[in-house]
């Protein structure tokens, strides 16, 4: 396990997100990245550890309409959302080094999914399981 405080998590979102290519940076659109320390209970159920079980970190979730399913009706909605889980991504890692590409790899995996991307997609990108980590035992 590897702790940071919460700015300095939050900094590494944001170098996540710098780093996605800009052709995929200009056209995200009505799109927040929120940081939370946990998931809600609601958010685990709605997550992959609803199909892959309890014993699972979840470490991102996207919310809302994915790019390729909008209409022209879905202007005026609230944002979708990505969020980051910092005590997840502390869990699953054991360095800054490794912290840092692990929520580089989960804001893609979850950017994929506002482009519309379905996890066999993102599996065959090399970024299907990064959205959760099995639980440590210890």
């Amino acid at each position: 396990m590897y702790e940071v405080d919460g700015r300095v998590f939050e900094l590494l979102v944001d170098a996540a997100i710098a780093t996605l290519p800009e052709r995929f940076r200009d056209d995200i659109e009505n799109l927040a990245f929120l940081v939370e320390d946990e998931p809600s209970a609601e958010q685990r159920s709605a997550s992959a550890e609803g199909t892959v079980g309890s014993g699972y970190d979840v470490l991102g979730i996207y919310s809302g309409v994915p790019l390729n399913r909008r209409t022209t009706s879905y202007q005026m909605h609230p944002s979708d959302t990505i969020t980051i889980f910092q005590g997840a991504h502390m869990r699953a890692t054991d360095s800054y080094g490794a912290l840092a590409e692990r929520v580089r790899q989960t804001v893609v995996h979850e950017v994929g999914h506002y482009f519309g991307m379905d996890e066999r997609r993102l599996s065959e990108m090399g970024y299907g399981s990064a959205s959760y980590h099995p639980r440590s035992t210890q």
